[in-house]
């Protein structure tokens, strides 16, 4: 810290010096420069705000996530009406043996490449809506 002729100490330069003994004098706290505020929260209702806030976007997150990656879900495939559809088309020579081969082996593939937490079951025995799996 610098002295002052008047043995005044200084805190610094410029707007942000204060008189020690003026402040010692005075019954006030000196006042903190502008723009710090060293207080804590204005109020309990911004502190009970942001927590709700941030509990809302965490619960919303976590049930994002499970619904995604983890809850199972069924899918329905009705492989009996592919295979059948696929046949006729054969014998009506609209596609020919390598083109029934392929389809045949697209669906398998579709069928196999669905995410481990899809359960994939005939479509006869679903007794409600659920997802179809069809090619196309």
């Amino acid at each position: 810290m610098a002295t002052e002729p008047n043995e005044a100490k200084s805190l610094g330069t410029g707007k942000d010096t204060l008189d020690i003994e003026q402040t010692a004098s005075q019954d006030k706290p000196a006042a903190w420069p502008p723009g710090k505020n060293l207080r804590g929260p204005r109020s309990w209702a911004m502190v009970i705000v942001v927590t709700a806030i941030v509990s809302l976007v965490s619960s919303i997150g976590s049930i994002v996530t499970y619904d995604r990656f983890f809850a199972q879900k069924v899918v329905t495939a009705n492989i009996s009406k592919f295979v059948i559809d696929q046949r006729d088309l054969y014998f009506q020579g609209k596609i020919d043996k390598q083109q029934y081969i392929n389809s045949l082996t697209n669906f398998i593939a579709l069928l196999k490449s669905q995410p481990k937490n899809k359960v994939i079951i005939l479509e006869d025995v679903v007794a409600a809506n659920a997802e179809k799996l069809e090619p196309r």
